[in-house]
């Protein structure tokens, strides 16, 4: 019969290895947001030599911008019922 300190060892191994899953994919999830939000910026060929300059070269970026906020909002739902699954998980296999 396994003893109570034993039985504790391995609880907190599974809680562990699940808080280790949840870390990971925190971690993709905020490299992806990362990587959508470094993609905009102004065309270094775009002069700008005035305020006026750019903010014409931001008004050509709203789409690019709009386009990220709608992505940003689709991620962060997705993220939001991976980590609501995720707190229902007790345990897992190698086949998870």
């Amino acid at each position: 019969m396994a003893h109570p300190e034993e039985n504790l060892k391995k609880e907190l191994h599974k809680e562990f290895q699940i808080e280790r899953m949840i870390l990971f994919s925190d971690a993709v999830f905020a490299i992806v947001i990362t990587l959508m939000a470094i993609e905009i910026r102004i065309p270094e060929t775009t002069p700008i030599k005035s305020a006026e300059d750019l903010y014409h070269a931001l008004q050509h970026l709203l789409p690019t911008i709009f386009a990220y906020m709608v992505s940003f909002t689709f991620i962060r739902a997705i993220w939001y019922q991976h980590l609501k699954i995720y707190g229902l998980l007790k345990a897992f296999d190698g086949r998870f």
